[in-house]
């Protein structure tokens, strides 16, 4: 059995992940900014799910997080960065408050729960992170900002 902590659990991708997985008899480390929105986790698997508030652009939310997942199940073997939004709009439409705004989320909200989680897997030996992305990001050629 792994031990999966999965950022952004409340709706989309993260929360049919972390369904799918604790189905499967996977402990998983369920986590959303608003942790009520996860609740149904706990009282559908109250052994093998863990839900936890976290914000990736709160460090202090992170740390709790892990910690909270080492206390409870002894490790994390894989973490999944969901968590994230789109910033829709033109560039020159878009702030610069809001442009960072994303960024500390998708960008600096990733490199934050690396940083948190890392030090475990090390120790442990093993471990796998996955990031996930818009695939806007992989094929641009694709898109047309002219038309």
């Amino acid at each position: 059995m792994k031990t999966w902590l999965i950022t952004g659990c409340s709706s989309g991708f993260g929360k049919n992940l972390a369904e799918t997985l604790l189905s499967e008899g996977e402990q998983v480390v369920v986590t959303a900014r608003k942790p009520e929105t996860i609740q149904h986790f706990a009282e559908k698997y109250p052994q093998t799910a863990l839900c936890v508030g976290l914000d990736v652009t709160k460090k202090d939310t992170i740390d709790a997080a892990v910690k909270e997942a080492i206390e409870k199940f002894g490790k994390i073997d894989i973490l999944i960065n969901n968590a994230g939004y789109c910033l829709r709009g033109a560039v020159e439409e878009c702030t610069e408050e809001e442009i960072y705004a994303e960024f500390n989320t998708n960008f600096f909200g990733a490199v934050r729960m690396i940083q948190a989680v890392l030090p475990h897997m090390r120790k442990a030996g093993s471990g796998a992170i996955i990031n996930y992305s818009s695939i806007a990001a992989l094929d641009t050629e694709r898109l047309n900002f002219f038309s």
